[in-house]
């Protein structure tokens, strides 16, 4: 954007100067081709996070028939009297696995199908644990499933629902899911409608003194510099367009023909007023009062949001993109240092020990050496024995 401004200011100085116009009209497609190029980066993320989703919600079904399958084994196991530690350590692998994609809670009950037995029931609850919604993943036997493939919504986006099509209450900042999810429908398009209102008030802006200014020709006035390319104008002069990240188009003709670029003939006064563009809008309003153009220029906000200038508007997108950036990687190192402290506490409960192992080698070596000499002696004992009874006989 910087170069933009610049390159209007430059021109100001010698709009007669056909290598300054020039380069102002190579300026004016790098921006837009900078805007289309941020507009197909959040498609092609939003599209990316989309696919993660159905590979998501495929995996939670996967998953959830793999732990029911366990639970019939350690079912079996526990009816007959076997122990099924294995077994439960595959259970609590695939669980672990699932507590990366959803918030994960396990709940473990006396099977009452089998009254008087140490037999229990298996329970695995998905979702927000706050949520008045039963998200019930798998229970004993039982299975309920995502719908997959899922359906999509407005945005033709995949819906993570059961296979009933009720709502599953996911919660937030509770695993890959949810976050894939946020990020998709909240976050990228936020930052794509802060995109659009830069790319739409450049438009505005600068079309809007365009009109008022001529080319070195002294061609009528009225001629848009930026249009949309989702709806080309059909008329002449244009009404003034309504711009995206995705649509802003450099006029073809313009681009076309540097001469026809408005400056305010020899004087550069048009020119000065676009490049004053990026520090503030002050002084501009009688540039563009209403003309003969066919369309009054006459109440048109060339501030259309509450940044102060079109640069201090885009720093402060920056801003906040950088802000965004920081919070995640914040969140995920806390996140980081919150689920070591909690696996470390788990392993000291069910996980092994290298120290308790290694001692206990110890003492099985310590145990196996001192039986082997208790039997060595016993050996020696019985010899001494046998030649004894061969002796007296």
């Amino acid at each position: 954007m910087d170069s933009f401004w610049s390159a209007w200011s430059n021109l100001s100085n010698d709009p007669q100067d056909a290598g300054a116009r020039s380069v102002v009209s190579e300026q004016a497609q790098e921006l837009t081709d900078s805007f289309h190029n941020i507009s197909q980066q959040v498609s092609q993320l939003q599209t990316g996070m989309d696919s993660a989703v159905k590979v998501q919600v495929t995996q939670i079904n996967t998953y959830a028939n793999q732990i029911k399958s366990l639970n019939d084994q350690i079912t079996q196991a526990q009816v007959s009297g076997d122990n099924p530690n294995d077994l439960e350590d595959d259970r609590d692998s695939i669980v672990d696995s699932l507590s990366k994609l959803v918030n994960v809670q396990v709940v473990q009950t006396p099977n009452l199908a089998f009254p008087g037995q140490n037999v229990t029931n298996y329970k695995v609850v998905i979702g927000n644990p706050s949520s008045a919604t039963n998200n019930v993943l798998v229970n004993g036997s039982a299975v309920y499933a995502l719908q997959d493939p899922p359906a999509t919504n407005a945005s033709g986006f995949a819906t993570v629902t059961w296979s009933d099509g009720s709502n599953v209450d996911l919660g937030t900042n509770t695993g890959t899911l949810s976050a894939d999810i946020t990020a998709r429908d909240t976050d990228l398009p936020n930052f794509e409608a802060q995109m659009d209102t830069l790319a739409n008030g450049i438009a505005q802006s600068v079309d809007a003194i365009s009109q008022t200014g001529q080319g070195l020709q002294s061609e009528a006035m009225g001629l848009d510099f930026f249009t949309d390319g989702s709806n080309p104008a059909t008329t002449s002069p244009p009404d003034l367009p309504t711009v995206t990240a995705a649509t802003i188009t450099f006029n073809p003709d313009i681009q076309a023909d540097p001469t026809l670029i408005p400056t305010g003939a020899v004087t550069g006064t048009v020119a000065a007023a676009i490049a004053s563009l990026a520090n503030g809008w002050t002084g501009l309003s009688t540039q563009i009062a209403a003309g003969d153009f066919g369309t009054d220029a006459t109440g048109v906000s060339l501030n259309p949001v509450s940044a102060t200038s079109l640069s201090d508007l885009y720093s402060a997108d920056v801003a906040q993109v950088g802000v965004a950036v920081q919070q995640a990687t914040n969140m995920n190192t806390g996140a980081g240092v919150l689920l070591t402290n909690a696996t470390n506490q788990r392993e000291t409960v069910s996980g092994v020990s290298q120290d308790e192992e290694m001692t206990n080698l110890i003492l099985y070596q310590k145990c196996y050496s001192a039986a082997a000499k208790m039997i060595s002696m016993m050996d020696d004992m019985l010899d001494t024995l046998v030649n004894m009874v061969s002796t007296t006989t």
